[in-house]
């Protein structure tokens, strides 16, 4: 049984292709949607724009492709710093992250 094994491998291996042996793997180029994402809290959505820059661009030096934003409850004691959902200056922060956004190559989802 060993013996006809033996025969049978080598005969497949004529005629198994050798470029398929050698053949590199081809892999398709890293793009923004290529590599992963994370959901990013704005708790009470009480962010500024120097904190929204940095952590924006710790994230893309991580090699995040990405950022979904979840505007949530705020964190107790701090609701002087809440900005309400879609009021002006919410959007204003939000434009901003658009912004720095396609500088650093992220992706922004909400």
């Amino acid at each position: 049984m060993n013996g006809y094994l033996i025969k049978l491998f080598f005969v497949f291996s004529f005629f198994y292709p050798v470029q398929f042996l050698t053949a590199q793997i081809e892999w398709p180029p890293i793009t923004q949607t290529s590599k992963p994402w994370t959901r990013w809290w704005w708790q009470g959505s009480a962010v500024d724009e120097p904190g929204l820059k940095t952590t924006m661009k710790w994230y893309q030096e991580a090699g995040l492709g990405g950022l979904e934003i979840a505007p949530i409850y705020g964190v107790q004691g701090q609701e002087k710093l809440f900005i309400n959902y879609l009021t002006p200056a919410w959007m204003d922060r939000f434009s901003f992250v658009l912004s720095e956004a396609k500088k650093l190559n992220l992706g922004i989802d909400m």
